[in-house]
């Protein structure tokens, strides 16, 4: 049976985040009716943490930085935030406040913005970053294939927790259940109910803006895989689109193969409305003659698509959605952008690179 994997050699770096409005308290286990599902969860367990780890322990999603900092340093490091008013002053969630000295290390590797620091405060968290990967893919395997609908879900790094927001508040019990038969701690994820909201224009970039740029939300379909980020507008053999992530144009969250994906922008509203562009290159998974590619896997290069701008509306091309702070997802001035003004696909040791997404922002 083929087994499927990815090898990126450029990421598209879209984050899910998930836009809650009700904390739901876990019930005791005796109140919760039996689990009528039928879903192999401890085959889900075993799949998800094969693919995420090589034979070595070492966690292999590239995109998970900081559960690579976790794993190389003592303490258990968690996460990290900043002081309220006074953004020089770092605080690091750490399972062992003993470890200082760790919890300092850790922050320098994970924290590459180029704001200057003078203190860093290592707080208690409850779980170490890398821990909270693994359960987050786990939990967001089991929920999809039990047709729990989170429209979003993330690992949130100014909570030290998960966060799952859940499209049907009567699927919340479903959902705790799963929890507690994968034993993954309770108090580790936080359920919400997901409402959607539209904002003032151009005003974070989760609202709506037109016309398109890039580092700004967008929605397969009302249901579908959930909410991602337009990585960048642009032109393609003299077409006009944008580049998103591949896993967010399928509604089963594969990388790879035209879905008919259309890309609502903020969202689909249900109504068939704010579409702006339409999937037409994907390609499938292959067996690429590659030392990357394990015999029995597919593989692709990147996790990206391209999406054709519908013809009713416009692009700022080399444009990208600018916050007026790090981790901040409002824009202030409405409309402000960063410009793109050369592109590389190479970097060095020491480069400082930024990401954007709809979830934490800059």
């Amino acid at each position: 049976m083929t087994r499927k994997g990815t090898v990126f050699a450029a990421m598209a770096l879209v984050l899910v985040a998930a836009i809650g409005t009700a904390v739901v308290m876990a019930q005791s286990p005796d109140e919760r009716p039996p689990n009528t599902e039928v879903v192999d969860l401890d085959q889900i367990k075993e799949d998800v943490v094969r693919e995420l780890f090589d034979s070595a322990g070492k966690m292999i999603d590239p995109k998970r930085q900081l559960a690579k900092v976790a794993r190389d340093h003592e303490g258990g490091f968690g996460g990290y935030y900043f002081h309220e008013t006074d953004k020089s002053i770092a605080y690091v969630y750490m399972q062992d406040l003993t470890e200082t000295t760790s919890a300092e290390d850790a922050f320098r590797s994970a924290y590459n913005g180029d704001r200057a620091i003078t203190q860093i405060i290592p707080v208690q968290g409850d779980y170490s970053f890398d821990q909270l990967v693994e359960w987050y893919h786990i939990l967001d395997r089991a929920f999809a294939e039990s047709d729990i609908h989170t429209g979003t879900g993330s690992v949130r790094v100014l909570e030290n927790r998960i966060r799952f927001g859940l499209r049907d508040a009567g699927q919340i019990d479903d959902a705790l259940r799963i929890i507690q038969r994968l034993e993954v701690p309770e108090g580790a994820v936080v359920l919400v109910e997901d409402h959607i909201t539209l904002l003032t224009d151009e005003d974070s970039v989760r609202a709506k803006w037109r016309p398109l740029v890039g580092g700004i939300q967008h929605e397969e379909a009302w249901g579908g895989w959930g909410l991602c980020t337009i990585g960048f507008v642009t032109e393609r053999d003299d077409v006009e689109g944008m580049v998103v992530a591949s896993h967010c144009t399928n509604g089963d969250g594969d990388i790879g193969g035209l879905d008919d994906a259309d890309v609502h922008q903020p969202n689909d509203p249900l109504f068939g409305i704010n579409i702006v562009a339409e999937e037409t290159i994907d390609p499938e998974l292959t067996n690429l003659s590659h030392s990357d590619c394990l015999d029995g896997w597919e593989c692709r290069y990147s996790d990206a698509a391209f999406a054709e701008l519908d013809s009713d509306e416009d692009l700022d091309l080399g444009e990208i959605a600018k916050p007026e702070d790090f981790g901040e997802t409002d824009v202030d001035p409405v409309g402000t952008t960063f410009d793109i003004t050369a592109e590389t696909a190479t970097f060095s040791i020491g480069d400082e690179v930024y990401y954007m997404g709809r979830t934490e922002g800059m």
